[in-house]
């Protein structure tokens, strides 16, 4: 048996061949997994190939003005993205598509898009770019890599703003732009929900902090343009509650044309400890640990858990505390260990 092929890395593939999808059947396309420094798909890319696909499935007179997506599992590049387009509605001014992408773990995208056929009609700017702002040939590369390049202007409390675009993007091809501003649309929103959160750290120990992901992701189109040239993203958190921020940020192009909105809600989770090897934790005191969620506390190793005083561990949740080894959990007082099911 051969052995299977290496993953793609992001930097050896162009947007182009990224948005070259694969037909098969009338509504059914497969895109390219590349792998990314992180591990997991990008949600930009995926949000990206969702939207060319429902275009492939839409009159050239027709263009997109909206999409709204949830990210439902993270993607790998271990294998290919299906995409499956359902022809919601045909209508004389709007079309409606919905994309549902998967891999084998099950659907990692559901995404519904719209698409209007051009009219004449006022065409009023009340958003303004923010003034002043450095070119990005003068800032720093803050990006990952590959595709997409992304220089930072401004990090304050809910507030960033950046200069952001891609490389590799046929000239031409209008459903090309309007992918390109989908999948850099992704690169910009979660910056101003990590400046709204009270716990500041260095760039390079975000993720050893927090846990991160895009829950859903919207974008409204309006007016044409295309990610090759740089966009300026002014973005601002709304609010950051039960591990959620809500981020809405407007993309400029670099002579201040208003040409995407885009909404973002972003989990940011501070990380749980993992506990392993002996005595490794140890709680005293009434009401000193309470533990929620499926799986959220996970401890190993010999007396690796040491637990006293009056009501001090509290676990609620299917599956919440996972004890192994030999005397693993200790408990001493009255009422010290709460939870049923639990443990």
């Amino acid at each position: 048996m051969n052995a299977p092929a290496e993953p793609i890395s992001i930097g050896d593939v162009s947007f182009g061949e990224l948005m070259s999808l694969e037909r098969h059947g009338a509504d059914t396309f497969i895109g390219l997994a590349p792998r990314y420094p992180w591990g997991r798909l990008f949600g930009g890319q995926v949000v990206a190939q969702a939207l060319q696909a429902a275009q492939q499935t839409v009159a050239d007179d027709y263009a997109v003005h909206s999409l709204h997506a949830y990210f439902i599992r993270g993607g790998t590049h271990r294998e290919p993205v299906r995409y499956e387009v359902d022809r919601i509605r045909n209508g004389r001014s709007f079309t409606t598509r919905r994309v549902v992408a998967r891999q084998s773990s099950g659907a990692i995208l559901n995404l519904s898009a719209s698409f209007q056929v051009a009219e004449e009609e006022a065409d009023v700017q009340s958003m303004q770019a923010p003034a002043d702002v450095p070119p990005p040939e003068t800032l720093s590369e803050v990006g990952w890599g590959g595709l997409l390049s992304r220089r930072a202007v401004v990090q304050e409390f809910a507030h960033a703003i950046s200069w952001v675009k891609l490389d590799g993007i046929p000239s031409g091809v209008p459903s090309l732009d309007a992918a390109s501003l989908a999948f850099a649309s992704d690169a910009v929103p979660t910056g101003a929900v990590r400046a709204s959160h009270p716990i500041q750290v260095p760039r390079d120990e975000i993720h050893r902090t927090f846990i991160g992901a895009s829950l859903d992701h919207v974008v409204y189109f309006h007016r044409p343009a295309h990610a090759h040239q740089w966009l300026l993203a002014d973005v601002r958190c709304h609010g950051l509650v039960g591990g959620r921020g809500v981020s809405v940020g407007d993309l400029f192009t670099s002579d201040g044309v208003h040409v995407v909105t885009v909404v973002q809600e972003v989990l940011l989770r501070k990380r749980r400890p993992e506990v392993s090897d002996g005595d490794a934790l140890s709680v005293s005191g009434g009401d000193a640990l309470s533990v929620s969620d499926g799986d959220a506390l996970s401890v190993s190793g010999g007396d690796a858990l040491s637990v006293s005083g009056g009501d001090a561990l509290s676990v609620s949740g299917g599956d919440a505390l996972s004890v192994s080894g030999g005397d693993a959990l200790s408990v001493s007082d009255g009422d010290a260990l709460a939870g049923g099911k639990d443990v």
